[in-house]
């Protein structure tokens, strides 16, 4: 990782861990004209919870291709990520098309 990765790796990290601590089903990161959404499935529900500028999407989806070591496919990109956090190893799959990123938690195992 490079220093310049550093804070997209930590926009990663907080995207991950939010999803954990509010028990989020899914997370959608949709890239629209001018900015980033990021929403997370609670329930049956979906919250939008945070925007960022649109010049964070190329470097977010790298990182998270490039962690999930994702492969293509007809429908775009898939992976799994690897995340530990506190004392669990989670697991999200993550599949990736050009306008959005989508990540599913799978079985936290301990």
């Amino acid at each position: 990782m490079t220093e310049q990765d550093e804070p997209i790796a930590r926009v990663a990290h907080v995207l991950l861990e939010y999803s954990l601590k509010e028990n989020a089903a899914m997370i959608s990161i949709r890239h629209a004209a001018d900015k980033i959404n990021v929403s997370y499935r609670i329930g049956d529900t979906w919250h939008e919870r945070m925007t960022m500028p649109d010049y964070v999407w190329a470097p977010l989806r790298d990182h998270l291709t490039q962690i999930a070591g994702a492969e293509s496919d007809a429908t775009g990109e898939t992976g799994v990520i690897s995340f530990p956090w506190q004392g669990h190893d989670y697991r999200f799959t993550i599949s990736l098309t050009p306008e959005r990123i989508t990540l599913e938690p799978i079985v936290a195992q301990a």
